[in-house]
């Protein structure tokens, strides 16, 4: 099983649902490898999506629209229901979480 998620701002989210989502930072224990094996259980980071396919006027929907708006995103999710392994960039074992995408830059 294979899971994308997707960092943004979820504070407004949080308030309203007084809770966390998991499109947004995954399950709370998704470093827990005993729980989530990794011979089971894949996490891919979805942050940073760079590489959508329309502009924000085209798809103003992008960035809850990424699964299907960035090439990146739908290759990894068709590569992992066929059951093949997924190109990601790394793979951080402290979070038990694959990375699409090079960390945003804030400047």
């Amino acid at each position: 099983m294979s899971r994308s998620f997707l960092t943004r701002d979820a504070r407004p989210i949080r308030v309203v649902n007084q809770e966390d989502r998991l499109v947004h930072d995954g399950p709370p224990n998704m470093a827990d490898t005993h729980f989530f094996s990794t011979s089971v259980y894949e996490f891919a980071d979805c942050t940073g999506v760079n590489d959508f396919i329309n502009s924000p006027l085209e798809a103003p929907d992008q960035s809850r629209q990424y699964y299907r708006q960035s090439p990146t995103v739908r290759a990894d999710i068709a590569a992992s229901l066929a059951g093949l392994v997924p190109t990601r960039l790394k793979y951080d074992a402290k979070k038990n979480v694959y990375s699409l995408f090079p960390p945003l830059l804030i400047a």
